[in-house]
């Protein structure tokens, strides 16, 4: 499996070329730049990887990304049906938080990535409590300050990236989950999740090297 890295700000505007109109919309709502250059990185980046693996332009690439409980174009992004082969279709997860997006690729099995700047701001226990349950946030209270957002973060993205792969309704303890920490930076946190696999290698790469250069769309 391999994560694909990049910096937020590589994000170029000529880039918007390759979008589908979906794809547009959603960028054209997010109300932050630094939210608009972070999709669009991700975005980007998924229709590189797969423009590479089926030999077609990117902006060619059809992608679905409906979301399967309300039908609403904010789901996992995937290729549409008619393409998808069970066991040879490249499975794709995109997460982005501060400085980094980071997309997630390959054939193993369903794949989930999450990848959330570390706040020390944040009430650590709290969320737990609510968003990972008792075991978790109990975990947390004997820690300072600083241990205390390491770890939480690093349980929420173990979560996020599992729930990803598969759902909220399988546990994280199941033996068809694989759940891998990912060595980011001091003020990062990430993991990465497959689904249904034999143990996989994660490695990770330069996505600078698969997106665009400055000015170009394609």
């Amino acid at each position: 499996m391999t994560l694909w890295w990049a910096p937020f700000d590589v994000a170029d505007p000529a880039w918007l070329e390759l979008l589908d109109p979906v794809e547009a919309r959603r960028y054209a709502a997010y109300g932050q730049s630094a939210d608009r250059a972070r999709f669009l990185v991700g975005a980007v980046a998924v229709r590189r990887i797969f423009s590479s693996d089926l030999a077609i332009a990117p902006q060619s690439v059809p992608l679905d990304r409906t979301c399967p409980t309300c039908g609403r174009p904010h789901g996992k992004v995937r290729l549409t049906d008619d393409l998808r082969r069970p066991g040879e279709t490249l499975e794709v997860s995109v997460s982005h938080s501060g400085a980094w997006v980071v997309v997630a690729a390959g054939r193993d099995g369903p794949v989930g990535v999450d990848v959330e700047v570390v706040d020390p701001a944040l009430d650590h226990v709290g969320l737990a409590r609510v968003g990972l349950g008792d075991r978790d946030a109990d975990a947390l209270l004997g820690l300072g300050d600083a241990d205390r957002a390491w770890e939480f973060t690093g349980r929420w993205v173990r979560r996020e990236a599992a729930v990803k792969a598969a759902s909220p309704a399988l546990p994280d303890e199941s033996p068809r989950l694989q759940v891998h920490d990912v060595v980011v930076d001091a003020s990062h946190r990430a993991a990465v999740a497959v689904l249904d696999s034999p143990p996989v290698e994660v490695r990770g790469l330069d996505a600078r090297s698969i997106l665009p250069p400055p000015g170009a769309p394609s």
